[in-house]
């Protein structure tokens, strides 16, 4: 009797905490900051900056945090969140890439070389989001609304012109993997720089998409390379790499 008494127990225990997080993952996040000011935020240690909402929680990652502050796993960049609203950028190297597909790649010719570096990254991108939400469909966006501070311009794939080095797609979800979440809406895109390629997610609920939806192009447009303490002389949130192009289409 006794030991069932314990067992009865501890089962009602674990109950109440199933119960607790099950509470605290299906609540409804608060409501979303539409941004009316914005401010640029600048990579602790230079490598980029843009405009960030005001007023929406910031979490820089990696080198973009102070240091003391920096969590070392996974890549560099910032989340910036409001509400169950959020836009991540994260960065990778064009070396890295180049240097992968090099050794591991199928092409004798890596793509990275001789075309849009954002390429390989915003299909790798669209994959991962696949992955993450239940009825997910993405679209290349045809006319990329915004003009680029950090795309660089790339050869096109019959090499007959320059493009900018920009892919860009409009998605829909109907929430995470298991159906939760509510239907979402967002944007999501490659920018290939001269030194870094940024991988940049802008989502929220479905119903605040055409509220947020010029915020995150502010975003997008607004994210450049920085200027390294050698290049600037310590400082920092130098922008350093982009032109200004005629906006063209995304595509995978």
């Amino acid at each position: 009797p006794g030991g069932a008494k314990v067992v009865m127990a501890a089962l009602g225990a674990l109950a109440i905490v199933l119960a607790v997080a099950a509470f605290l993952f299906l609540r409804p996040a608060g409501p979303v900051a539409v941004p009316t000011k914005f401010a640029t935020f600048a990579a602790a240690d230079g490598s980029f900056l843009l405009e960030a909402p005001d007023g929406w929680a910031q979490k820089p990652m990696g080198k973009a945090a102070p240091e003391g502050q920096r969590d070392h796993v996974g890549a560099d960049g910032i989340r910036m969140q409001s509400g169950d609203a959020h836009v991540e950028v994260t960065f990778s190297s064009v070396a890295g890439l180049v240097g992968g597909q090099l050794l591991f790649g199928d092409e004798i010719v890596p793509e990275s070389m001789v075309g849009a570096r954002s390429a390989p990254i915003h299909r790798s991108l669209n994959k991962a989001l696949k992955s993450r939400y239940k009825n997910y469909q993405a679209k290349p966006v045809a006319r990329v609304p915004f003009e680029s501070r950090m795309a660089s311009l790339a050869a096109t794939k019959d090499q007959n012109g320059l493009e900018m080095d920009l892919r860009l797609s409009e998605f829909t979800a109907d929430g995470n993997k298991l159906g939760l979440g509510g239907k979402r809406h967002g944007y999501m895109a490659a920018i290939g720089g001269g030194d870094l390629i940024a991988s940049v997610v802008c989502e929220c609920k479905e119903s605040d998409w055409p509220k947020l939806k010029p915020a995150f192009e502010r975003v997008l447009a607004s994210i450049a390379e920085g200027a390294t303490d050698e290049e600037c002389g310590g400082g920092i949130g130098v922008p350093r790499t982009g032109v200004t192009v005629p906006k063209v289409g995304g595509g995978y």
